[in-house]
């Protein structure tokens, strides 16, 4: 939630749209799998600890966050980066293994009797809370499943459908100070190879905050009626605590939610803060957000009750459209639990005086910075409230705040109507004390919903956004897929972006050169994986060092994804695991 001082006084006025869609909740899970219960191959082996990290190593990196929260920087912190000291290579197979279990260089394999193979590990940090492996350099064979589990022994499956362009993986986070990590590999398959390098220590998630904390006039969600905000079990259902890995070697807190389209489908589409991410640019960060774990439903079992607890959290998404102009971060979720709710939305703005509504997870500093379970805050719009420096109406929206509050956490919190549609996401405040959510002075500022309607969200959001355009092949185009995606290539030459000429290869595979037929510069392939996680593959290898940029277009829904690579150095090869959320 950014804080920002007050610069000058505008006048708002913004073109009126008439699209809407109503809130609902969806009883059905979307996305996810089936996988097999964890071997625990690591509790019968009852295997030590490859590697323990002591407590006094993260006394400066605690020490950063308390200091980073209490002066109100954004986003506001919740983790931080450990590296292990003594790089676990991994690289395991059927040869390596036998029945029954057997040591494995720093941890235990097995096989059973179908010769799958498993291989795990674990690793203790003293005094930590939670905890989340990185996974680097992965390389294994399809249809291999991994586990994580901590000092609970619930397990979280995954697989290879999150391994992010950097070729990695941000392993589902779990409680304790031990995480437990085991992989499995199908019969007769190739081996598998990966290292660990590093992990993520995360805060506890907090308690209630008690009647003298400086942060008092928060108001539990809990606790909120429908006479009050008749939306309310909707949004509950719908609104997410995010843990975002930000680069910098911390993990970023903020708060989103989903929105529902207008055919009700049930995609998980998600709406949160571009300044949530390290540099407000999540489209240079993929492997952020395909970091990125939303808790659902993380709230008090009653009104002001002790004791919150988290319903199901769901790891990794896909970036559709952000921007720092009006900071919104827009995602299709890899998955998410049964039983969500789907916020409505209008692009219309908002007339002054309109009452409007929020559920998030705010991190006040005085409360040591960590996420709180759902809070409600109420705010009217005020359209006469001075403006502050580079958030000016209409892109934005003032509201002045009536009840609750927001601080660092509640960042890209999407703000509502009373019947659940959504006019924008948090920003931050505006005024005299910024840092002080409960301050009534400092205006409330949201990134508007509407000025982005028509050329970002209408695509996605809305049955009539996009007409289906046929992909025509040319000299310059490629289409693969039975026709849904258009591919093609521009290259610099002395300073001019030129077109590739394009070959098809085979369905799903094209080349692209650029001085001359005989010089092949790049391949690609498409690969429908949306028996494997609902997603189109995108891969792309290349035999040059000239700048060049693949545009990839699915015609069926209009989304747009380019590849860039700059001059000079060896172009880097692609494997977008994650390209295209929209199968079949």
């Amino acid at each position: 939630m950014k804080r920002v001082s007050l610069f000058f006084v505008a006048v708002f006025a913004a073109a009126t749209a008439m699209a809407d869609a109503d809130a609902y909740i969806r009883r059905e899970a979307w996305g996810e799998k089936s996988y097999p219960a964890a071997p625990h191959v690591v509790e019968a082996a009852a295997l030590e600890p490859a590697v323990t990290l002591s407590a006094e190593g993260a006394l400066d990196q605690l020490e950063a966050i308390r200091e980073w929260n209490a002066a109100g920087k954004l986003p506001a912190h919740g983790g931080f980066e450990r590296q292990i000291p003594d790089v676990m290579s991994v690289m395991f197979g059927p040869a390596m293994a036998q029945k029954g279990l057997a040591a494995s260089g720093r941890g235990v394999i097995a096989s059973n009797d179908s010769g799958s193979v498993v291989w795990g590990t674990k690793v203790r940090v003293l005094g930590a809370a939670r905890l989340r492996l990185r996974l680097d350099d992965v390389r294994v064979p399809a249809g291999t499943v991994m586990w994580v589990y901590g000092n609970d022994g619930k397990a979280t499956a995954f697989d290879a459908s999150l391994i992010d362009v950097n070729g990695g993986i941000w392993a589902p986070s779990v409680v304790g100070d031990t995480v437990h990590f085991e992989i499995e590999t199908p019969a007769k398959s190739d081996p598998a190879s990966f290292s660990i390098r590093r992990l993520i220590q995360l805060v506890a998630l907090s308690a209630v905050p008690q009647p003298n904390d400086t942060a008092s006039c928060l108001v539990d969600a809990n606790c909120v009626s429908s006479s009050t905000f008749p939306a309310i079990d909707i949004a509950r259902h719908a609104i997410g605590h995010i843990e975002i890995p930000v680069g910098n070697g911390f993990v970023g807190l903020c708060t989103g939610g989903l929105l529902g389209d207008t055919k009700q489908s049930g995609t998980p589409y998600f709406l949160t803060a571009a300044h949530c991410f390290n540099d407000e640019n999540p489209a240079a960060h993929p492997d952020e957000v395909s970091g990125m774990e939303v808790y659902w439903e993380y709230r008090t079992p009653s009104c002001n009750a002790p004791n919150p607890t988290y319903l199901n959290k769901t790891t990794g998404a896909q970036l559709l459209a952000s921007s720092t102009a009006n900071d919104y971060a827009f995602f299709q979720l890899s998955s998410i639990p049964s039983g969500r709710g789907f916020l409505g939305w209008t692009a219309s703005p908002v007339a002054n005086g309109t009452v409007l509504n929020r559920v998030s997870h705010p991190a006040p500093s005085a409360l040591g910075g960590d996420p709180q379970p759902q809070q409600f805050s109420q705010t009217a719009v005020s359209t006469s409230a001075q403006t502050c420096t580079g958030t000016n109406r209409p892109a934005y929206i003032y509201e002045s705040l009536s009840t609750g509050a927001t601080y660092g956490g509640s960042s890209g919190s999407p703000v509502m109507l009373s019947d659940g549609k959504v006019v924008g996401q948090l920003y931050g405040k505006c005024g005299p004390t910024p840092n002080d959510g409960c301050d009534k002075a400092n205006a409330t500022v949201d990134g508007a919903f509407a000025p982005n309607y028509d050329a970002v969200y209408k695509q996605y959001l809305s049955a009539s956004g996009v007409t289906p355009t046929p992909c025509v092949p040319s000299a310059t185009t490629i289409c693969l897929s039975g026709g849904r995606f258009a591919v093609s290539l521009q290259f610099r030459d002395q300073g001019q972006l030129k077109d590739a000429t394009a070959i098809k290869y085979t369905d799903a595979s094209g080349l692209f050169w650029f001085f001359g037929s005989d010089n092949i510069e790049v391949l690609m392939k498409i690969l429908n994986a949306c028996g494997l996680n609902n997603r189109y593959w995108v891969f792309n290898a290349a035999t040059t060092n000239v700048e060049f940029h693949l545009k990839v277009v699915d015609t069926k829904t209009g989304t747009v994804k380019t590849y860039d690579s700059a001059a000079g150095p060896p172009a880097p090869a692609i494997t977008d695991t994650g390209a295209f959320a929209t199968c079949p």
